[in-house]
């Protein structure tokens, strides 16, 4: 609670949005699976979130942000690159999957936009989904390290994504306040050392 008080009060100062040892200030959801009960797809690992993977769904800020800045570390873990997403903007609709703004997480399309809400210039799908892909290469680091990642969130919905020092996207959004939130879709992925300055 005290790190929450201090967003209204720390303007551009970096701020912790995760203690490190447990998701208190966190919301998650995940679908039915008669595999998986959804009890460890989200927890706390060495001080990250540790996502499993199993069974889909997503973890959130229980705090709505906007005109700020996002840094955090994140990783993959397992035998090879799979599916996840990063959201900026997430709206109150609670279904799966989250109305925001993703950053596409699999190796091939990193850093591509994947929005349930309008980009500007780009035309939505048959699935009423915006998708801008990443321009250029992928900066990601191997496998099992660690990648720094920004996310510049400005309060006109103008989303800047930059990945270990490199630039990788940006796209200006129809909204400018929302949740933060991870999916898990199948690959197991942890975040660490997430902080939010507001401008």
């Amino acid at each position: 609670m005290a790190a929450l008080a201090c967003l209204v009060s720390c303007k551009d100062k970096p701020v912790s949005i995760f203690n490190g040892e447990n998701l208190d200030g966190w919301y998650w959801q995940t679908v039915a699976d008669s595999l998986y009960s959804g009890d460890d797809t989200f927890t706390v690992m060495d001080g990250a979130i540790h996502i499993s993977g199993r069974p889909y769904g997503f973890i959130r800020t229980k705090e709505k942000f906007s005109n700020y800045v996002l840094t955090m570390q994140w990783r993959r873990l397992g035998e090879k690159p799979g599916d996840g997403g990063i959201y900026n903007f997430i709206q109150d609709a609670e279904k799966m999957w989250p109305v925001g703004v993703q950053c596409q997480m699999t190796y091939d399309d990193l850093g591509m936009f994947m929005s349930g809400l309008p980009l500007e210039g780009v035309e939505p799908n048959d699935r009423a989904s915006y998708r801008l892909p990443r321009p250029g290469g992928n900066p990601e680091k191997p496998m099992g390290e660690w990648n720094d990642m920004v996310f510049d969130c400005g309060p006109d919905g103008q989303i800047t994504i930059t990945l270990n020092g490199v630039e990788i996207n940006s796209a200006k959004c129809s909204e400018s306040e929302g949740y933060i939130g991870f999916q898990s879709e199948g690959s197991v992925m942890e975040f660490r050392n997430l902080a939010v300055t507001l401008r």
